[in-house]
C-alpha cells in the first residue's frame, strides 16, 4: 500500500521481506514438517497396534490415523467427550507426561471382550469397577508399549505408566494455554464398534526432539 506521498508502507515492506504475523495468544509451535513426521510415526503405530490387538482380543481390529493437529490444552480438554478414560504416561527421557484417551465405545468393547463377551456391550456411560480398572490399565500399557516401539525410529524411549483417570480435569498434563499436538485415531472392533483414541503431546515433551521430527530423518533411520 502507498500513502499520499506515494511511499510504500511498513506493512507491505514486511510482507515483501517474508515476515508473517505472529499470534501471541496461540502461537504455532509445531511446523507442518513436524506434524507430517508425527503423522508418519503414528501411522506405523496404528498399524502395529491393530496387529497386536487382533490376537489379544480374538477379534478383527482396524485402526487408522484421522488427524494430527496443534491446539491449546484448554481447547483439547473442552473438545473431549464426557466419561472418557484418560491414561497418563511418560516416554523417558522425554520431559513431561503424555495422555491417551479411550472413548467409551472403544473401552467398553475392549473390556467386554476381555471378560468373555462378544464385544458388543453398549453400556458406555458408567463408572468402572475395580476389575475393569485393572483391565483398562493392561490395555493402556499394551498400547503404550506399541507406541514406545514406534518412537524408537526417532529416539530410544522407555514407557512408564503414571495414572488412570476419568476425564482430563483430574490430572492436567499442561497449563491451559500450552500448545499440544493431538493425534486422533479411529478404531474399528469386529466391524461393529467404532470409536476414537487420542494421544496428546504437550509441546515441552517434544521440544527436545523437534530437530529429529522430519520425514527425512525418520525415513533415514
Amino acid at each position: 500500500t502507498e500513502d499520499k506521498d506515494g511511499q510504500t508502507g511498513d506493512i507491505s515492506e514486511e510482507f515483501r521481506r517474508g515476515y508473517k504475523l505472529y499470534n501471541f495468544r496461540r502461537p504455532d509451535k509445531f511446523s507442518k514438517e513436524h506434524l507430517r513426521a508425527l503423522q508418519d510415526i503414528h501411522r506405523d503405530f496404528a498399524r502395529q497396534l491393530a496387529m497386536s490387538l487382533t490376537p489379544y482380543l480374538r477379534m478383527d481390529v482396524e485402526m487408522d490415523i484421522i488427524s494430527v493437529d496443534q491446539l491449546t490444552y484448554d481447547e483439547f480438554v473442552c473438545s473431549m467427550p464426557p466419561h472418557i478414560q484418560n491414561g497418563t504416561f511418560k516416554l523417558n527421557p522425554l520431559n513431561g507426561e503424555i495422555s491417551i484417551g479411550l472413548s467409551p465405545e472403544v473401552l467398553t468393547a475392549f473390556l467386554d471382550r476381555m471378560l468373555g463377551g462378544d464385544g458388543n456391550n453398549t453400556d458406555f456411560n458408567r463408572e468402572l469397577t475395580s476389575i475393569e480398572e485393572a483391565l483398562t490399565k493392561k490395555i493402556i500399557e499394551r498400547i503404550v508399549a506399541t507406541l514406545e516401539e514406534a518412537w524408537n525410529s526417532v529416539i530410544h524411549v522407555k514407557a512408564e505408566f503414571s495414572s488412570l483417570d476419568n476425564g482430563y480435569h483430574v490430572v492436567p498434563i499442561a497449563t491451559s494455554g500450552e500448545i499440544v499436538a493431538l493425534i486422533s485415531f479411529e478404531i474399528r472392533i469386529g466391524q461393529k464398534n467404532f470409536g476414537l483414541i487420542n494421544i496428546c503431546f504437550p509441546y515441552p515433551v517434544l521440544e527436545s526432539v523437534l530437530p529429529k521430527l522430519t520425514p527425512q530423518y525418520i525415513y533415514q533411520h
